[in-house]
């Protein structure tokens, strides 16, 4: 009779349950250490605090500053008086009319809110007011007549006691509850553009004036002279550009301008 050999093959190991069977191939499950929840504890620690760091100290502005959005771009300027007329352009609290001129400077000079007369004199817009015709949009406006040395090229908008001069290609009408009033504009797109005088612009402008049709991402750059405005729109084509506000490379700038006082 052949013997049968007594060796036995290896069978997976087995841990018992707590009813008594056995489940193959399983191992025993352990619990974590001191040491191992202590790091654990650490760690998660450790992530709270570096996100409220990051809460508490956001990242720094670049040399073009914060990064407002992409704005639908407009042109203003001084309206200039070329015909006689008889409509009347009042003063403030309609006491006085300032000069009689042509239908199209009244609606020009409504729409832009500050003109200049043949004679010389500079006006701008003051209150609405009910004496006067209606204007652009149905707008019944009152002007001022400014002090051509303080206000070469028009009244801004109101900051404490004064106001802020405007600048040819360097003030921007902007809507205050999207870019505050008094802060610089960084424009890349108009880096080194040449301006219809000649002037290399460097891309930097003012937040200093506001309009009743500047809403939202809307920017309406001050060219200064109606050819001036005819001629950025023909040579550039921009209709959009990207908005910056308080860049470093535009603190020069800023500190150029101030409020005047009438």
């Amino acid at each position: 009779m052949k013997s049968v050999s007594t060796t036995s093959r290896s069978t997976p190991s087995a841990t018992s349950s707590t009813d008594g069977s056995s489940r193959p191939g399983r191992p025993r499950a352990t619990r974590p250490g001191p040491g191992a929840t202590v790091r654990a504890a650490a760690c998660a620690l450790g992530l709270l605090l570096g996100a409220a760091g990051a809460q508490a100290h956001p990242p720094a502005a670049s040399a073009d500053g914060v990064r407002v959005g992409v704005f639908r771009l407009t042109y203003y300027y001084v309206a200039e008086e070329r015909g006689a007329g008889p409509w009347p352009l009042y003063a403030s609290a309609c006491d006085r009319v300032l000069a009689r001129t042509s239908e199209t400077f009244h609606l020009e000079l409504s729409r832009e809110g500050t003109g200049r007369l043949a004679d010389g004199r500079l006006l701008n817009f003051a209150e609405r007011c009910g004496c006067a015709r209606a204007g652009f949009q149905g707008g019944r406006i009152c002007y001022e007549e400014l002090d051509p040395h303080r206000f070469p090229w028009g009244k801004g908008a109101r900051h404490g006691e004064g106001f802020w001069p405007l600048e040819p290609l360097r003030s921007v009408a902007v809507d205050a509850g999207v870019v505050p009033l008094g802060v610089s504009v960084y424009i890349p797109q108009w880096r080194g553009k040449r301006g219809p005088d000649g002037t290399i612009l460097d891309g930097c402008f003012r937040a200093e004036d506001t309009g009743r049709l500047i809403r939202g991402r809307r920017l309406d750059l001050f060219a200064g002279r109606p050819a001036w405005a005819t001629w950025l729109q023909r040579r550039y084509r921009l209709a959009r550009v990207t908005v910056y506000r308080d860049a470093k490379r535009c603190r020069a700038v800023l500190r150029a301008a101030a409020p005047r006082v009438d």
